[in-house]
């Protein structure tokens, strides 16, 4: 029987990858450097966020026409992990990566392509995980996690329950209502709430997995949020911005702790607790100075020039004039007390300590 992702791709017994040069697996400069990361790109995704950095090998429509996304067997990630991980140096004369991130696009499109991934995880050799730290982050929206029940997500992981190494699932939280959700994923209303709240759902999921299979665990990070660049108006002479989601109901930016649902309330609550003495009283959240130091970083707002629920700051640098909403600079310090940067160097670091 053909396995169907909510997008309608076909996975049997390929995966979609983005390649660099042709080879699925390379390294990258992420958290300290040397040594930087391993890291694979899946292709695809069931969502179609506006400010994902990935958008040409994620959103549906440019990932089918993307010359460097090809189909793998899964034979043949398995072959290409692991002569990577056998005969290529580490930088820097390191006896090992930061750690093995797979991101994507979405790796988890359906249940078989999350089968896929586990049967991949099971064929690294233990003498080969320390190489990449004995780490690894899976980076998901969550949804199929939320979707699928917890009992039949903890049978899913269990061939890993005595692997050496520990895999954290990042799920990455698109809003903090379902409102918020359908905007930055260009999701139909129709489906809107019912994705939004299975992301959320999957954090307790995989909580309940973590008790039972403690190497196998779960962070979450709030996906697409403010920027400091736009807000603070002392930062109006650099010309690095960002668009800023906020909600025009409300005139206040996305993430506000004033808009938050019950749901979002309560994994932030669930998460803090959790990572505490890692992280403090705070949630990890990407995008609060990502185009300041990665140039890369929400290309895909190019996508969006106008859209109402954006306060565009550069916009506002051009035209010399006041922002629209001024309170917008008052909301950023509520904001701010509650998130903090998910910078890799800083959270990853932390993450796998």
């Amino acid at each position: 029987m053909k396995q169907f992702s909510l997008f309608g791709e076909e996975i049997t017994k390929t995966l979609k990858f983005k390649v660099d040069n042709g080879k699925i697996v390379t390294n990258a400069e992420c958290g300290p450097t040397p040594p930087g990361e391993v890291v694979i790109r899946s292709a695809f995704c069931n969502l179609r966020c506006i400010p994902c950095f990935a958008y040409n090998y994620s959103w549906h429509e440019k990932a089918k026409k993307n010359k460097k996304v090809i189909c793998v067997s899964l034979d043949r990630l398995v072959d290409e992990f692991l002569t990577f991980m056998s005969r290529i140096p580490i930088p820097g004369n390191k006896s090992s990566y930061n750690w093995f991130r797979i991101l994507g696009g979405e790796p988890f499109l359906n249940k078989k392509s999350l089968e896929h991934y586990v049967y991949f995880l099971m064929k690294i050799p233990e003498d080969i995980s320390p190489r990449f730290n004995n780490s690894i982050l899976i980076q998901t929206n969550g949804i199929l996690l939320g979707i699928i029940d917890k009992d039949e997500l903890k049978a899913v992981f269990s061939p890993l329950k005595d692997k050496p190494f520990k895999v954290v699932i990042e799920i990455s939280i698109k809003g903090s209502n379902p409102e918020e959700f359908k905007i930055i994923t260009q999701t139909h209303a129709s489906v809107a709430k019912k994705f939004y709240e299975a992301h959320m759902i999957a954090c307790e999921n995989m909580e309940y997995v973590h008790t039972h299979i403690s190497n196998i665990d779960w962070t979450a990070v709030a996906g697409f949020g403010i920027g400091v660049t736009n807000l603070i108006v002392g930062n109006y002479k650099r010309k690095e911005y960002i668009k800023t989601f906020y909600h025009p109901a409300t005139n206040k930016p996305f993430y506000h702790p004033d808009c938050w649902d019950d749901r979002f309330e309560s994994i932030y609550g669930l998460h803090v607790e959790k990572y505490k003495i890692k992280f403090g009283d705070k949630f990890p959240m990407f995008g609060i100075e990502d185009r300041l130091r990665w140039k890369f970083a929400l290309c895909g707002l190019k996508n969006c020039k106008e859209h109402e629920c954006f306060y565009d700051g550069y916009k506002v640098y051009k035209e010399q004039s006041k922002p629209r909403i001024v309170e917008l600079e008052q909301y950023l310090e509520d904001i701010l007390r509650k998130f903090f940067f998910g910078d890799p160097t800083y959270y990853y670091t932390r993450l796998f300590r």
